[in-house]
């Protein structure tokens, strides 16, 4: 009798502990599997209480006793999905009411007509004429009008530099100017609603130059509000000097300079720039060439400070701005042999080789030298023949990222647009031997009516080569700078200076070579 219970023990401690996972299974193919791991432990919890309980008890009620046991751990999984189940229902409420927000909030800011920010005036503070900021506003048809409307009216206005250009033709053949004309359709700074709910919703209150930087890089690639730009920027280059300051070095700077300065002001951005803006320009690079003596002025630095000029900054601030682009995004470019500006082509050209593989092949065959595609890309950063709401795009990721990021920018123009121009030259010329002047001719033109189309696409590249560019960021050095970048610069210049110090004849370089 004691060995047939002790037996009955076993069997039923097993047999109970069997069932629970049987039975959790079966819920988990019909309920979920967090509720068949819980029924399955709660099964196998009673099975082992049976068997220490039934030791003093004969068969009959062992056998009552285990009955009793499988019908309570029924019970205990039928209460476990019931529970998961209204936890379940509680949460697809919930999803489905946030999602109802969204869709509204969405839903708004196409029905809903953008305001018009009122903190943005038509001069600044400072006095200068700031760029109109325009609101692109969702059209609102009249409901009696609405099947009436043509398919061209439904298509979504297109701000490329084609729609631009054809628009000044119009305009001109109206009789009316070509400077009116393209202030009113090229300075202006596209905004739209969505545009400013993404940078209130991420600065939650807070001021956009106590952000940190990696949480504005997405709004900053999609496109920066004015009023932001004006926080933002100043933050990049640094502080600002005094006006005393500018004042004392232009007495510094030497007659030639100051003549060449005011034979470029009436050639820089003609259309754009008024009597008060030229004379704050000409202070601007007074000064910046009065601080840079070894450097002195060049022409593409009155181009690069007319772009904060424009954007309404202050004279001290675009005289910081010059300072930075010159000193540290663009070093060297602007001295008296261009010293920096080639040591970077020729980094460039190592870069496409290794990065652009096919643009390199097609440079090679047509003899191209890079420094004919990049002289107005890397002296006045595309300020000479870009859109101007290209432009401040532009050197939104440019001033953040530093000097990295203007290569690999030009970079992201090579992927885009070479090709392309090198297969119009040559449809141009056909028949005729190709020059290199000519695709970079083409290549220019091609830039300037795409990249207002295209500058999301543009600055999506530039991130995706800064890396490469860059290589692993160096806290201690410049904004931007890289051990990679660094490196190679380090490299090109000790090149340089080896064979300044030390010239190879034409016999022998031929002979090495």
């Amino acid at each position: 009798r004691r060995e047939g219970l002790l037996q009955g023990q076993v069997l039923s401690v097993d047999c109970i502990s069997r069932a629970g996972v049987v039975v959790g299974r079966v819920a988990a193919s019909s309920r979920s599997s967090s509720s068949s791991s819980r029924s399955s432990a709660v099964a196998g919890r009673a099975g082992r209480v049976a068997a220490l309980q039934l030791a003093p008890l004969d068969p009959l009620l062992l056998l009552a006793e285990v009955q009793g046991a499988s019908d309570r751990a029924a019970s205990k999984i039928e209460e476990a999905a019931v529970w998961h189940m209204q936890r379940t229902k509680k949460m697809f409420k919930k999803a489905t009411k946030h999602l109802g927000h969204q869709r509204k909030l969405v839903l708004s800011l196409f029905e809903t007509p953008a305001p018009r920010p009122s903190d943005i005036a038509d001069r600044s503070p400072s006095g200068h004429r700031s760029p109109k900021v325009q609101i692109q506003e969702q059209p609102q048809a009249a409901p009696d009008q609405s099947d009436q409307q043509s398919p061209q009216a439904l298509q979504p206005s297109e701000s490329s530099a084609v729609a631009i250009y054809s628009e000044v033709v119009q305009e001109v053949g109206r009789g009316n100017s070509v400077e009116q004309t393209k202030e009113d359709l090229c300075i202006n700074l596209l905004e739209d609603e969505s545009m400013h709910e993404r940078w209130a919703l991420l600065l939650n209150q807070r001021k956009a130059d106590q952000v940190l930087e990696e949480e504005m890089q997405f709004l900053i690639d999609t496109g920066t509000p004015l009023r932001y730009r004006h926080l933002l920027w100043p933050r990049w280059w640094g502080p600002r000097p005094q006006v005393e300051e500018m004042e004392d070095l232009q007495d510094k700077l030497q007659e030639q300079c100051a003549r060449q300065i005011d034979c470029d002001l009436t050639r820089t951005l003609p259309e754009y720039l008024g009597p008060e803006e030229r004379a704050v320009l000409r202070r601007v690079l007074r000064a910046c060439a009065g601080r840079q003596p070894e450097v002195g002025y060049c022409q593409g630095m009155s181009f690069l400070a007319a772009v904060p000029l424009l954007l309404g900054f202050s004279e001290e601030a675009v005289f910081a701005c010059l300072c930075y682009v010159t000193e540290e995004i663009c070093p060297g470019y602007h001295g008296p042999c261009l010293e920096g500006f080639f040591r970077d082509v020729t980094i460039l050209g190592a870069l496409v080789s290794y990065l652009l593989p096919e643009v390199h092949v097609q440079l090679d065959e047509l003899g191209m030298p890079l420094h004919l595609l990049a002289t107005d890309h890397f002296l006045t950063l595309s300020a000479r023949t870009w859109p101007f709401l290209a432009v401040v795009r532009l050197w939104d990721v440019v001033l953040m990222e530093g000097s990295p990021a203007m290569l690999a920018s030009f970079l992201a123009m090579l992927a885009l647009y070479f090709k392309d121009a090198a297969e119009l030259a040559y449809e141009d010329g056909r028949g005729v031997t190709l020059q290199p002047a000519d695709v970079a001719t083409r290549f220019r033109d091609l830039t300037c009516l795409s990249v207002a189309r295209d500058i999301d696409e543009i600055v999506h590249q530039t991130r995706r080569y800064l890396p490469l560019v860059r290589g692993e960021p160096v806290t201690s050095g410049l904004r931007g700078a890289g051990n990679f970048l660094d490196w190679f610069r380090a490299q090109v210049d000790s090149d340089q200076t080896t064979q300044e110090d030390h010239p190879v004849h034409e016999d022998s370089k031929s002979e090495e070579e």
